[in-house]
């Protein structure tokens, strides 16, 4: 395996996924389903609550689905915590869980072999014991090569907060494709 590193070199590869692969990936709970992405590099934002340590994920996304049955549209926002191979520790999995208290599901992703060296299985235990998503790519500008690990539980979080976190991280040109797409749709956007 051709090791990436640094960590911000894997932003791009992993972002690429994020815009371009996950709406049809089994990572996404309601893929299979219409959908609209909104995704950016968030990594650089400053927290609106000045969070913490733990309070910048390095990419989200906010995806929007409907059924074919149930037209209704629902959401969810998406954060990824982007790790290196030699830089994955249980450290990663704590960062990871912080961000689930602005977003519905948490991924925590790393560089690694298709089959999982036993450090990197006990980062999927950890990931599944806390409940946050684990995701793996060996080749990360291969798409298809991004497995996951592990489902995270969907939070439930309030949509001032999720509003809050798009307006104060998201770069302005992701909120105006973001705000047109919801005016076509019907909604009011500030």
């Amino acid at each position: 395996m051709e090791e990436i590193s640094p960590e911000k070199d894997l932003y791009a590869p992993v972002l690429n996924w994020l815009t371009n692969w996950f709406t049809d990936h089994e990572a996404n709970a309601l893929s299979g389903q219409m959908s609209e992405i909104f995704s950016a590099d968030v990594s650089q934002a400053p927290a609106e609550d000045k969070g913490g340590l733990w309070s910048r994920p390095d990419l989200a996304a906010v995806v929007f689905s409907k059924g074919k049955f149930v037209p209704q549209w629902s959401w969810s926002l998406v954060t990824i915590e982007v790790k290196t191979a030699k830089n994955i520790n249980e450290q990663a999995v704590y960062e990871t869980i912080g961000h689930t208290r602005y977003s519905n599901y948490s991924f925590l992703f790393w560089q690694a072999r298709d089959e999982l060296l036993p450090e990197d299985e006990r980062i999927v235990e950890l990931c599944s014991q806390y409940q946050v998503g684990a995701i793996t790519s060996e080749h990360p500008h291969d798409a298809r090569s991004f497995r996951l690990r592990n489902m995270p539980a969907r939070v439930s979080i309030e949509p001032h907060l999720v509003d809050g976190f798009i307006k104060a991280r998201f770069p302005e040109a992701v909120k105006r494709r973001l705000t047109n797409w919801l005016s076509i749709q019907g909604w009011i956007a500030d």
